[in-house]
């Protein structure tokens, strides 16, 4: 309101309140107090603080609670509102998991695992996941949200190739949710479907089998059509663990054209992953280049900066096209995303021998003038570049079985 926007000229005027400008480009501006003031402010409304302070944790436990359906139209959207209230969250994490832990600290932790990976922030992530694991049970939190919390940090840590902390979070949320009220089926085959999402990109093939199967049986029993877009793709991703590259290029193909009709961003870019990695398999070098500009066109069109997957698939497919300087940039970028996300790098065996071949194509300066420069390399900058031709050669070596 105009009273609103008065009020706070006059509090940044006086230096009471300080403005940082926005979080990203065209976000909403954002304002700081310093510590001393904070605290005399919190001294002056007295018993009053803690009615603020609750009405500050359900503001932000209602955006989070908005979260839209995965890949969905809405999903940009409520991103960047999370993104524009970022310090409030953390306040309100560290008040509701640390101070004084309730169920509302762990609602919200419980869905903001794709988040914390889209936005490079999965050591805080797992801060978090680890105290709303540890605390659900003894504040009541509700079983989906205990669950949730489970599985996200389940598949972080098996992401990170910690298979024997991960897996036990895993199995604590299928107890949780047994016997899941009707309410919570679809909730639930999202989240199992960014599970799957985990579990390929770890290379973890039972556990993609199982989960594919536990989302085809969600889908089938809600009947819900974007459930029945997710158990196609935790299929494929269950498939491309160790099928004909052929094989899984064709039903990647499939998956994509339906994730594609429903506009479903998430479904589209898990697709192609699998696509590339299978043509990355066969020798395709072309082709993995094709899933991989599919893959940043997706990521653009989520708003989404991060892409470690996307970026090592391209860096391989490039090394192969006898581009050394854009593969060292690329594996530079590629190393920067995996430890923003907490994978383990590199993710493929294959990407050592790739990444060695490009290092020593080039001298130390130019090494280093393209290591640095990949460092910085953004997704947007990667989509306005045109993809390079392969090298036949190079891409006939590659041609081997799928890496697990």
């Amino acid at each position: 309101t105009a009273d609103a926007q008065e009020s706070l000229a006059r509090l940044v005027h006086r230096s009471l309140v300080v403005p940082l400008g926005p979080a990203r480009p065209g976000g909403r501006s954002r304002f700081a107090q310093l510590a001393t003031v904070r605290g005399h402010a919190a001294h002056t409304a007295g018993a009053g603080s803690a009615a603020l302070l609750d009405s500050r944790d359900q503001r932000i436990a209602e955006l989070v609670g908005a979260q839209p359906r995965l890949g969905g139209a809405d999903e940009p959207a409520w991103f960047a509102a999370v993104d524009d209230d970022l310090a409030a969250l953390r306040a309100t994490l560290q008040r509701n998991l640390v101070e004084a832990p309730s169920p509302l600290g762990v609602g919200i932790a419980a869905r903001l695992g794709l988040h914390w990976y889209y936005h490079g922030m999965m050591v805080e992530a797992r801060l978090w996941q680890e105290r709303a694991t540890a605390v659900a049970a003894g504040v009541g939190a509700e079983p989906f949200d205990r669950a949730m919390a489970h599985f996200m940090l389940g598949g972080s840590l098996i992401m990170a190739h910690r298979a024997d902390l991960g897996v036990p979070h895993v199995r604590a949320g299928w107890e949780a949710v047994r016997g899941t009220p009707a309410d919570r089926t679809v909730p639930l085959g999202d989240g199992l479907t960014v599970l799957s999402g985990a579990f390929f990109t770890a290379g973890q093939a039972e556990f993609s089998r199982r989960i594919a199967a536990r989302i085809r049986t969600i889908a089938t029993v809600s009947a819900d059509p974007a459930l029945d877009l997710f158990a196609e793709l935790a299929a494929l991703l269950a498939l491309a663990h160790d099928a004909d590259p052929a094989r899984v290029a064709d039903a990647a193909e499939a998956v994509y054209a339906l994730a594609a009709g429903a506009s479903n961003t998430y479904a589209a870019w898990q697709s192609c992953g699998a696509g590339a990695v299978a043509a990355l398999a066969g020798g395709d070098v072309a082709g993995a280049l094709r899933w991989s500009d599919r893959m940043v066109a997706q990521h653009l069109a989520m708003g989404v900066g991060e892409g470690p997957m996307l970026l090592e698939l391209r860096a391989d497919a490039v090394a192969l096209t006898g581009d050394a300087p854009a593969a060292v940039r690329l594996y530079a970028a590629a190393q920067a995303h995996h430890r923003r996300a907490g994978i383990r790098w590199p993710t493929r065996e294959v990407t050592t021998e790739l990444m060695r071949g490009a290092t020593e194509a080039l001298d130390r300066v130019e090494f280093e003038q393209a290591w640095q420069e990949g460092t910085r390399l953004t997704l947007a900058e990667l989509g306005a570049a045109p993809a390079a031709a392969p090298d036949p050669a190079s891409a006939a070596a590659l041609a081997q079985p799928a890496p697990a």
